[in-house]
């Protein structure tokens, strides 16, 4: 493998190619890719990628062992949040009728609502019918 060829493997690596894509562009064997990058640093978890905000595209720094960032500010974070509300997914929101007024609403399936706000929780709960006495 000559300096021309480590070079490339530093590239591809840096892109995040796989060591068969490597191998498939260069035409070297698969585990002489590997043995390069395990003993030069080029592994998975030595790769420092470089992450950018989502919204201005500013460089963001990453500490080890923390949530992935995805924005480098809450402005930014609302700002792109307001900006793609259309975009979120609705199909997980069912439509269900409130056992006190009857009234249709919609709310997520994970919640289990059984009331369309909290007015009539409190009026089935405490203003409820005397059928039970």
């Amino acid at each position: 493998m000559n300096v021309e060829e480590k070079n490339l493997i530093r590239e591809l690596r840096e892109k995040a190619l796989g060591y068969k894509r490597i191998s498939g562009e260069l035409g070297i064997s698969v585990n002489t890719i590997k043995s390069f990058c395990r003993n030069h640093k080029l592994t998975r978890e030595h790769i420092v990628r470089t992450i950018y905000c989502k919204e201005c595209g500013k460089e963001l720094i990453q500490k080890e062992h923390t949530k992935k960032k995805i924005f480098c500010s809450d402005a930014c974070k609302r700002k792109w949040w307001n900006g793609h509300r259309k975009s979120l997914s609705k199909t997980t929101m069912e439509e269900y009728i409130c056992l006190n007024c009857h009234k249709k609403f919609k709310a997520y399936v994970a919640e289990h609502r059984k009331y369309c706000c909290h007015s009539c929780y409190i009026k089935a709960r405490f203003q409820g019918s005397d059928d039970h006495e």
